[in-house]
C-alpha cells in the first residue's frame, strides 16, 4: 500500500490525456518535422509562465485550447514549494508559424489532472484536482456565436470525484476509466450520458489498477472500440486493452513494443491520427520511475533524504522521459515508431492535432519542473 501511495504522489506531478481529431494520413517513420512554435503566456497575476502540466486541452475547429494546469512557482519540490493550480484558459490559433493567443479568459475554477476529450461539439473535461479539493464536474468547452470567445458549459456531475483518469466520448456518452475515484485507485468503468445526466457502471477494467493511461476510439474491422494502454500505480504498465461498446466487454490487445522492447507510455498524451491509428508522445521511463517509487517507499532516514536530493535534483535528461513517437494500429494490433521528438520529452503535456500538424504544449520535463515551450510537428 505504501508503494502505491508513493507512486500516486509522483504521478500527481504528471498527467495523461488524449486528443481526438480524425484524419486519414498514414504517418511513416521520420515523416514529422518539428520546430518551435512559441510559448504559453503568463497566467493572470504572474509576470512569467513557468510551464503547465496536466492542463485541460483540445481543439475546436482550427483553434487550439489549453486551460488550467499546475506548476510550482513558489519553490521547488525539495524546497517544499506548493503546487499551484490555474483557471486561465487560452484560445489559440496558428499565425506566422506560431500558436498565438486569440482570447485569454478564465475557467470557473482552478484545475489540473482532469480528463479531456475533443468532439465536434467541443472539448469535454471531467473531474480534476482543484485548489479546494477534487472535482466531479463535467464541462463542455465550446465557441460562442462570435467564434472568437470560449463558452464554458456545465454538463452535470458524476457521482464520484475523478483525477488522472482517461475518457472517450461516443454518441452523447462519456466512457470513463477513473484512475483515482474518490481519491482511491479504481478499476471501475463508467458511462455518463450527457443528455440524461445519468452514470452507469459497466464491466470493470480487467487490468491492474492504474492512473494516467492513454486511450482513443479506433476502428478495427469497421467496428469502433475504446483502446486503453499503459498507466502507472506502484509500477508503470506496458499492456493494452480494448473495450467493445456493443458487448460491454474487454479483450487483451498488444503490449507496447517498440524496436523489440517493451516500453511504458504512462504520463504520455495520445492523438488520433486516423480511424484506426493513434500516436503517443512523451511519458516516463519505466526503469527510472519504478525504481523511484520503490526507493521512496522503502528507504528511511538519511538514505531517504539523500535519494530525494538525487532524484528531485537530477537533470531532465537523467529522467529519460520517452522521446519515441509511438503509433498503434488497431487493424494490425501492432506498434511502430514515427521516430524521436527532437525536444525535451514531456510528461503531462497537451498534445493536439490540427490538420496535418501536431502541437506539443508544455508538460513536465523532470519531477516538479515544466517547460513553457510549444512545439509544432508537421506531417509530410
Amino acid at each position: 500500500m505504501k508503494k502505491i501511495l508513493m507512486g500516486s504522489i509522483i504521478l500527481s506531478m504528471l498527467f495523461v490525456g488524449c486528443s481526438s481529431l480524425d484524419g486519414n494520413k498514414i504517418v511513416k517513420e521520420n515523416s514529422i518535422s518539428w520546430k518551435s512554435a512559441g510559448e504559453i503566456p503568463a497566467p493572470k497575476g504572474y509576470e512569467k509562465q513557468l510551464g503547465l502540466a496536466a492542463p485541460l486541452f483540445g481543439t475546436i475547429d482550427s483553434y487550439v485550447v489549453v486551460g488550467g494546469g499546475a506548476n510550482f512557482p513558489h519553490g521547488t519540490v525539495l524546497e517544499g514549494g506548493p503546487k499551484v493550480y490555474y483557471k486561465d484558459i487560452f484560445l489559440m490559433k496558428e499565425t506566422n508559424e506560431k500558436l498565438e493567443v486569440v482570447k485569454h479568459s478564465e475557467l470557473p475554477f482552478e484545475t489540473a489532472h482532469g480528463s479531456s476529450y475533443t468532439t465536434p461539439e467541443g472539448i469535454y473535461y471531467v473531474g480534476g484536482n482543484l485548489s479546494t479539493g477534487i472535482s466531479n464536474k463535467v464541462l463542455l468547452i465550446s465557441l460562442k456565436e462570435n467564434k472568437k470567445e470560449l463558452e464554458i458549459n456545465d454538463m452535470g456531475e458524476i457521482p464520484f470525484t475523478l483525477t488522472n483518469g482517461t475518457i472517450v466520448v461516443k454518441d452523447k456518452n462519456i466512457f470513463m476509466l477513473p484512475g483515482k475515484e474518490n481519491g482511491k485507485d479504481s478499476k471501475n468503468f463508467y458511462r455518463y450520458n450527457t443528455v440524461t445526466k445519468k452514470t452507469e457502471k459497466l464491466t470493470s477494467f480487467p487490468g491492474e489498477v492504474r492512473s494516467q493511461s492513454v486511450s482513443q476510439i479506433l476502428k478495427v474491422n469497421g467496428k469502433e472500440k475504446m483502446f486503453v494502454f499503459s498507466g502507472m500505480s506502484n509500477v508503470t504498465h506496458t499492456d493494452g486493452w480494448a473495450f467493445d461498446f456493443e458487448k460491454n466487454s474487454w479483450t487483451k490487445v498488444a503490449d507496447i513494443v517498440i524496436n523489440k522492447e517493451k516500453i511504458t507510455l504512462a504520463g504520455g498524451t495520445s492523438v488520433k491520427l486516423n480511424s484506426s491509428e493513434m500516436m503517443v508522445i512523451g511519458g516516463v521511463n519505466k526503469e527510472y520511475f519504478d525504481n523511484a517509487v520503490k526507493q521512496l517507499g522503502t528507504l528511511k532516514g538519511d538514505e531517504l533524504s539523500k535519494f530525494k536530493q538525487d532524484y528531485f535534483g537530477a537533470e531532465p535528461n537523467d529522467y529519460k522521459f520517452n522521446k519515441v513517437m509511438a503509433i498503434y494500429n488497431a487493424e494490425t494490433n501492432s506498434w511502430r515508431t514515427a521516430g524521436d521528438i527532437p525536444f525535451q520529452a514531456p510528461a503531462g503535456a497537451a498534445v493536439v492535432k490540427v490538420g496535418n500538424k501536431i502541437f506539443s504544449i508544455n508538460g513536465e520535463i523532470k519531477a516538479g519542473v515544466r517547460s513553457e515551450r510549444i512545439y509544432k510537428g508537421e506531417i509530410e
